[in-house]
């Protein structure tokens, strides 16, 4: 009973707007409505919201004021989308180069109330950037938008297999476990902590709170299909299962889809910018969200690709004013849709045909534990000495970690709570060995491997994780 009070006070849009103070369920009503208007209207307000970050950027954020000067930038609504073009690609190393010009000084920035985020740093280059009330809530209505293309309204009960480092390193999920089992009605199984034993409790709590919808990362997902299918295991058919951090190709796909029997929806997002696109129930691609980005697919030289190509994406966010990030190279692939290609669903919103980068090795321990590699990633990406790292499984008892760092920083300090926190999930057995390296090299499709398992179940070296 009190549980059931709580989640109705959560999914109140009056509380949260007038206690809390936020946005969010105002800014999904209009997105509801907003899905259905024609691609054209859409891009017209896309234009619009475009032109005014760039306004704003120009008056009020130092580093775009002096490079919109340097390149004679001029720019009108009417023709935003080639203007943009003007712009340099922002890199993540021009981010730590000029973070504090790239910050707003419009004296409303308090109001926005603006705090510190970290990228994913999955792409082993981890980034300091600047959020604000308004980013989250877009980025709370995104995500309630796209899980209700799966089935699910806010307040339903719904499962998240998903990293927990603090439950692995603390051995519980404390005051925000608890408050968000009872206000939002979500629970949370550790993809960072999948042995058999962990595997049947998980198939056992599906079964038993039947959630509407499952959202997990997707080889975390794909381990528990392949283990349910492998160990002829029944398990609840969900509304759907909304994937991410992670490439969701073919074969992936149609196993997750025979072992639940529901359609799976492919999301992508990372956390320095929130959710960018999402497929619907056609899964014909996957929708841009171009009420809170605009993207562009590049090829090297800095071109739009042509429809059908491969490109990486560069985003630009529409609605942080604290710290606009504008053509910001955030390090994955894309394939774009064919040409006049739209989706029967009939949303106004442009596709993309596929997300191609960025996917994590699974390893795995001698006694059969499945650990994600996001596990690994999260060990290094808030380290203010590493520039860049690889992250290698040699065999069930060795872990060996590359790093490249920034000049004049040590890492010694750190290799005793990063070794104890592999050895939680991997054994207390397994050895981790720090290498210091000038460069890692890229395959030869251009791809960095961030983290790479060499024991049985990786047919495949994997990339990274795009983290949601």
């Amino acid at each position: 009973m009190i549980t059931d009070f709580l989640i109705r006070v959560f999914v109140n849009p009056f509380a949260w707007k007038y206690l809390l103070g936020s946005r969010r369920f105002e800014i999904l009503e209009a997105l509801r409505e907003s899905q259905w208007n024609s691609l054209e209207v859409n891009l017209q307000e896309q234009a619009r919201a475009l032109f005014e970050l760039v306004t704003h950027a120009h008056t009020h954020v130092p580093y775009y004021s002096r490079v919109m000067a340097q390149r004679d930038i001029h720019y009108s609504e009417e023709t935003i989308f080639e203007d943009i073009k003007q712009f340099p690609i922002l890199t993540k190393d021009l981010i730590r180069e000029h973070f504090e010009e790239l910050q707003s000084t419009d004296p409303d920035t308090r109001r926005r109330k603006p705090h510190h985020a970290t990228s994913g740093g999955s792409t082993g280059e981890p980034v300091l950037l600047v959020h604000d009330r308004v980013t989250w809530d877009r980025s709370s209505a995104t995500k309630m938008l796209f899980n209700e293309w799966a089935g699910r309204r806010e307040g339903q009960y719904m499962i998240a297999l998903w990293g927990s480092e603090r439950e692995i390193l603390e051995g519980g999920q404390g005051l925000k476990g608890f408050l968000r089992r009872h206000f939002k009605n979500f629970q949370l199984l550790n993809a960072f902590k999948m042995s058999e034993r962990d595997m049947r409790g998980f198939v056992t709590l599906i079964n038993t709170k039947k959630p509407v919808v499952i959202l997990a990362y997707v080889q975390s997902i794909e381990e528990l299909a392949r283990f349910i299918e492998r160990h002829g295991l029944s398990v609840y058919s969900p509304e759907g299962i909304i994937t991410s951090a992670g490439t969701l190709d073919d074969e992936i796909h149609r196993t997750i889809e025979r072992v639940f029997r529901c359609p799976v929806f492919n999301r992508y997002g990372s956390r320095e910018v929130g959710d960018m696109a999402c497929s619907c129930e056609k899964g014909e691609g996957l929708h841009l969200n171009i009420f809170s980005h605009y993207v562009e697919v590049l090829d090297a030289d800095g071109i739009g690709v042509e429809p059908g190509q491969t490109g990486e994406i560069h985003v630009t966010t529409l609605h942080n004013l604290s710290m606009p990030l504008i053509r910001y190279a955030i390090g994955d692939v894309a394939r774009t849709s064919a040409v006049g290609s739209s989706c029967s669903c009939g949303r106004g919103m442009p596709l993309l045909d596929s997300i191609q980068g960025r996917t994590v090795n699974l390893f795995r321990t001698a006694d059969g534990d499945v650990v994600d590699g996001s596990y690994m990633t999260r060990q290094l990406h808030r380290r203010s000495w590493c520039k860049q790292y690889q992250v290698i499984q040699e065999d069930y008892t060795r872990i060996r970690i590359k790093v490249v760092l920034y000049e004049g920083t040590f890492f010694e300090k750190d290799v005793g709570p990063i070794s104890r926190a592999i050895k939680n999930v991997m054994g207390g057995n397994c050895s981790v060995v720090f290498e210091e390296v000038d460069y890692i090299a890229p395959t030869e499709s251009g791809k960095f491997l961030y983290t790479i398992s060499m024991v049985g179940g990786n047919p495949s070296a994997g990339a990274s994780d795009a983290e949601s």
